[in-house]
């Protein structure tokens, strides 16, 4: 084997333990992102080797951070916000790593079963949590309950994907399908509203979109109704949190409420640049706070209270004015529609296509980032790059139309 594809096999193997690890360990899948871009800087240097990427994704990105280092330079705090934009950078760079790296149906494989082996690990610590330690509000080996739902979010989409392709093995599919129902019920006991709502939009969604799986979809919304019923009526905590949903007067709520009124003033300051990127938690704590607000710092400690607006498009307009905003668009737009696209192409020839497993993964993290911010969050966001990299070329790779028709 020539030495550049030892390079090439060493990269994809760091993307097997990034698959795993992005959501059970930040350290790990930083040390396996880290080992790869080392290794293309080894390989473009000493072999004279560099990798091509997608061009048009590339100059989507560059007008994307030429905003971002535009808003940073305007920031109220630059340092700050410029730390950010390196920040974010590095978070996308599984997906560049995925789109060149693998390059053989058994690397999508690899990936598929790193990403499901992770899935039941998760789900083994959320059960002992629930079951043994008697946390009311699972969150496995995230920091929060809501970034765990945000993450189950993405899981339900691939592992229902798995479950469906013919190249897996029989065990793996049924394992898929069988950890795409535990993902359900982990989702519902991490207790988190907002994430809840996202799941039955996705269903809406798929069953008003997606045909072939209408009748599937409407029965599944059905089932999941039914399932939710039967844990509120016997559970207390998730009996309060579907209690607490559409009350105002809930102090989860209303915090909430207070805090986008506050980005909206922040909006209303600085409409074309904003604050600056990861500004908002000091600016919010020491000016715009509303009085009646509850939750708030310590005396002299901005950083220890909100440090975001719990919602993504609040805090990339309230920290990029209508640079960020249009930014942010631009991004995710343009990737949204390159999904559906895909999906197009493939739906006749796949049960559930690549296109539209990646349609329902940004779907799943927009809606659930209306209650939350979800997309500054590392594991989050290095593991969506990561799938989305891979399902944009798993059809190419695979040969869908060989597998699933003419």
């Amino acid at each position: 084997m020539a030495y550049d594809h030892k390079i090439d096999t060493w990269c994809y193997w760091m993307l097997l333990i990034l698959a795993f690890f992005s959501n059970l360990s930040t350290g790990v899948s930083s040390v396996a992102v880290a080992i790869v871009a080392l290794l293309i800087l080894y390989s473009g240097i000493k072999l004279k080797k560099w990798p091509e990427f997608d061009p048009e994704i590339l100059r989507i990105f560059g007008v994307y951070f030429f905003l971002q280092i535009v808003i940073a330079a305007l920031s109220l705090n630059p340092s700050v916000s410029l730390r950010s934009v390196a920040g974010e950078i590095h978070r996308c760079f599984p997906l560049f790593f995925a789109m060149y790296f693998i390059k053989r149906e058994h690397q999508v494989k690899g990936i598929l079963l790193a990403f499901m082996f992770a899935s039941i690990v998760s789900a083994i610590c959320g059960f002992y949590q629930y079951f043994i330690m008697g946390v009311p509000r699972v969150y496995a080996f995230s920091h929060t309950p809501t970034f765990y739902a945000s993450l189950l979010l993405m899981q339900f989409p691939v592992l229902w994907l798995t479950s469906t392709l013919d190249f897996m093995p029989k065990w793996s599919r049924i394992a898929a399908f069988v950890m795409g129902a535990v993902a359900v019920l982990m989702l519902i006991l991490t207790g988190t509203r907002g994430a809840w709502l996202a799941f039955l939009v996705e269903l809406a969604f798929i069953a008003c979109f997606y045909k072939r799986w209408r009748v599937l979809a409407a029965k599944g919304m059905l089932v999941l109704l039914a399932l939710m019923a039967v844990l509120f009526s016997t559970v207390p905590v998730l009996q309060t949190r579907i209690e607490t949903m559409a009350n105002p007067n809930f102090q989860s709520n209303s915090e909430r409420l207070l805090m986008w009124k506050s980005a909206s003033e922040i909006v209303a300051d600085y409409p074309i640049h904003g604050i600056g990127q990861d500004v908002f938690g000091f600016e919010y704590n020491t000016k715009y706070i509303a009085p009646e607000a509850k939750e708030r710092s310590e005396p002299g400690k901005p950083e220890t209270g909100h440090t975001h607006p719990h919602n993504n498009l609040l805090k990339v307009t309230s920290e990029g004015g209508i640079l960020g905003f249009c930014s942010f668009l631009l991004l995710h737009g343009y990737f949204f529609r390159r999904f559906w696209k895909l999906q197009r192409q493939e739906q006749k020839y796949m049960m559930i296509s690549y296109g539209m497993t990646a349609v329902l993964l940004a779907l799943g993290l927009q809606l659930e980032g209306i209650t939350d911010t979800n997309m500054n969050q590392v594991p989050i966001m290095r593991e969506y790059w990561l799938l989305v990299g891979m399902l944009l070329i798993a059809g190419r790779v695979t040969g869908y139309k060989q597998h699933h028709g003419n």
